[in-house]
């Protein structure tokens, strides 16, 4: 396959990812080069990546000892190679126009934690709960779980008349507010011996 084939295959992907100007023309292919190392001296800064290495990825022979002593070597060592493999997955991040998958993992892991927290758990409980592989069942669980225990705990008020104020208070109701001349706002006490089906039905706030 001559280059002169590939750019024609490359200028047809930018067409039909609508990479045209004006005129109709597609950018050269060179610039997925330009792009590509762009983003690799990026990562060289960020990421320690050997610049021999991204060098050797651009295709450019380097430097005499590159050539007859490291990566110009016609057989690179497995180690080598395999070193050159986690610097590239490195790079990806650098690369990739779309999330990668690591970076996906971590904004769910993220999500989840978060999910949790607002829920009501603590940081110390967060540090307890493996939360990248709870399964989504079992999370819903858990935030409904604690999401209920503290509704429960929140404090009920309503609207009494206020000839039934004494009895309410002698039920274990305590007094919030008045509510004009003839009404008032009375508070539940969490297990306080008034119990909310005893108390007479009136308007709720």
């Amino acid at each position: 396959v001559r280059s002169l084939n590939i750019g024609a295959r490359v200028r047809r992907v930018f067409k039909s990812s609508g990479l045209v100007d004006e005129g109709g023309k597609t950018p050269r292919p060179y610039v997925l080069r330009r792009y590509f190392l762009n983003r690799c001296l990026e990562a060289q800064s960020k990421a320690g990546i050997p610049d021999r290495f991204v060098e050797f990825w651009a295709g450019h022979r380097g430097d005499v000892t590159a050539q007859y002593y490291t990566t110009g070597l016609p057989n690179l060592p497995n180690s080598l190679i395999e070193e050159m493999r986690i610097a590239y997955r490195r790079c990806e991040p650098f690369l990739s126009t779309i999330p990668t998958r690591a970076e996906r993992d971590e904004r769910e892991v993220h999500t989840r934690r978060l999910l949790l927290k607002v829920a009501g758990f603590t940081e110390a409980e967060l540090k307890e709960i493996d939360v990248s592989s709870l399964p989504d069942a079992e999370l819903a669980r858990m935030v409904e779980e604690r999401l209920g225990h503290r509704r429960a705990a929140l404090p009920i008020e309503r609207v009494f008349p206020s000839s039934e104020v004494d009895t309410m208070l002698a039920n274990g109701w305590v007094f919030v507010s008045p509510l004009g001349s003839e009404q008032a706002v009375l508070r539940q006490v969490t297990g306080g011996s008034g119990a909310q089906g005893s108390a007479p039905s009136g308007p709720r706030p």
